[in-house]
C-alpha cells in the first residue's frame, strides 16, 4: 500500500445537469457518453463521470494519482470505486457543456486504472437559480492508481 500520492491537482469544476467528468485529452473518446452514474462514479473508456446531488454549481475537486492502492480516506458522505481505461496520459476535469479544465493530471502511461471517488456535501442544496451558480455545496476527492 502506498503512503502518499505521486501527483495532486486541486481544481474547480462547473457541475451541470447533476454531473461532471474526468476525460483523457486529447482523445477521440467522449467520456460523457457513459452517462450520469446511478451512485457516485461510472468508469469506462476515456475516463469517468460523476453524479452530483445538485445541478448548476461549482464543486472543488482534488485529483490524486497513487502508485498503488491508497489508504482509507476517512469518512465522506458517499464514495464508490470502479475502473477506467485511459487512451492517453492526460486527464482533465470537464463540464457537460461549459468546457474543459486547464489543469491536467498526468498518468504514467495509457492503460487500466482504478478510481475511487469520495464526495462530501458541505451545504444545503438550494433551489435552481437562473443566473448564479453557487460554490461550496460539494467537495470531491478522486484517487486514481494503476491496475
Amino acid at each position: 500500500m502506498a503512503t502518499r500520492p505521486t501527483s495532486v491537482v486541486d481544481d474547480v469544476v462547473l457541475v451541470e445537469y447533476f454531473h461532471f467528468a474526468l476525460q483523457t485529452f486529447p482523445s477521440p473518446t467522449v467520456v460523457l457518453d457513459l452517462g450520469i452514474p446511478e451512485d457516485v462514479v461510472r468508469g469506462g473508456l476515456g475516463g469517468a463521470t460523476f453524479r452530483s446531488a445538485a445541478t448548476d454549481h461549482y464543486a472543488t475537486v482534488r485529483l490524486e494519482l497513487w502508485p498503488a492502492p491508497p489508504p482509507s480516506a476517512g469518512s465522506w458522505h458517499a464514495q464508490q470505486s470502479t475502473s477506467f481505461t485511459a487512451d492517453t496520459v492526460a486527464l482533465r476535469l470537464m463540464s457537460p457543456t461549459a468546457g474543459v479544465g486547464d489543469l491536467p493530471l498526468l498518468l504514467p502511461a495509457p492503460g487500466g486504472y482504478a478510481i475511487c471517488a469520495h464526495v462530501d456535501r458541505t451545504g444545503p442544496i438550494p433551489p435552481p437559480r437562473d443566473t448564479t451558480f453557487p460554490r461550496g455545496l460539494e467537495r470531491w476527492l478522486v484517487r486514481i492508481w494503476p491496475l
